[in-house]
C-alpha cells in the first residue's frame, strides 16, 4: 500500500467512529457510576460536584450547544476521561492513583 492509500484508510475509520453525545455533569456522573459499578470499579469519590468541578477546570472539555445555557461535557472527551478513570490514571479533581499513574512511564 501506498502512504496515500493507508492515510484514505485511516481517514475512513475515523470517519465511521461515531461520536457521542454531550452529557451534562451529572448526567456524566450516572453514566459513570452504572458503568463503574458494573465493571466493579468503585465510584464512591464521583459526585455530582465533582463532575461540574471538573467541567469548571477544563478537566474534561466542555462544548456549548446551541440555544442552551447549560453546561455540557463533549461525549467523546467523558469516554476518554472515563477509559482512564476505569484504568486509574484520570484526574478527578482530588488526589491521582500515581502508583497507576507512574505505570504508564516503566
Amino acid at each position: 500500500m501506498s502512504e496515500q492509500t493507508i492515510a484514505e484508510v485511516n481517514e475512513t475509520v475515523e470517519a465511521e467512529q461515531p461520536k457521542r453525545s454531550p452529557l451534562t455533569p451529572y448526567a456524566a456522573w450516572k453514566v459513570a457510576e452504572t458503568v463503574l459499578n458494573a465493571l466493579g470499579v468503585d465510584s464512591s469519590k464521583l459526585t455530582p460536584q465533582r463532575m461540574y468541578g471538573m467541567a469548571k477546570r477544563g478537566t474534561i472539555e466542555t462544548i456549548e450547544l446551541q440555544n442552551d445555557e447549560k453546561v455540557y461535557f463533549d461525549g467523546d472527551s467523558f469516554y476518554q476521561w472515563l477509559q482512564n478513570y476505569i484504568n486509574g490514571t484520570a484526574a478527578t479533581g482530588g488526589r491521582q492513583n500515581y502508583e497507576k499513574l507512574a505505570e504508564q512511564y516503566m
